[in-house]
């Protein structure tokens, strides 16, 4: 779904933009200026209050702002393990193993299960 007026909205505004065009050809004039004015208007401010809401929600702040983030890619902002080593190259993902621990074992820590020595 697109982040817009409804599709009943917009027919309802088409419909009413067309009787007052109709009603400008015609003898009244002023009312029909005054209708297509007020749709205008109307529609600018239901355009500007779907569009570009600056909410802090998680799914749209990071495209209406450029704050926080809509968590779709891999260049959010916050500092989770499973991305902080890509955003800024701090952490470790743990998907490699080249992590940032000062242990000399890096090898080791990526294995979940080691064979005992017998």
């Amino acid at each position: 779904m697109y982040p817009g007026p409804e599709l009943s909205t917009v027919y309802v505004h088409l419909m009413l933009a067309s009787l007052g065009i109709s009603c400008m050809a015609r003898t009244e004039f002023h009312f029909g200026l005054a209708l297509v004015i007020l749709l205008a208007i109307n529609w600018k401010l239901l355009s500007d209050q779907n569009f570009n809401d600056d909410d802090a929600d998680a799914d749209d702040a990071e495209d209406d702002n450029g704050g926080g983030d809509d968590d779709d890619d891999d260049d959010d902002d916050d500092a989770d393990a499973d991305d902080a080593e890509d955003d800024n190259g701090g952490g470790d993902d743990d998907d490699d193993d080249d992590d940032d621990d000062d242990d000399d074992d890096d090898d080791d820590d990526d294995i979940p299960f080691q064979k005992r020595e017998r």
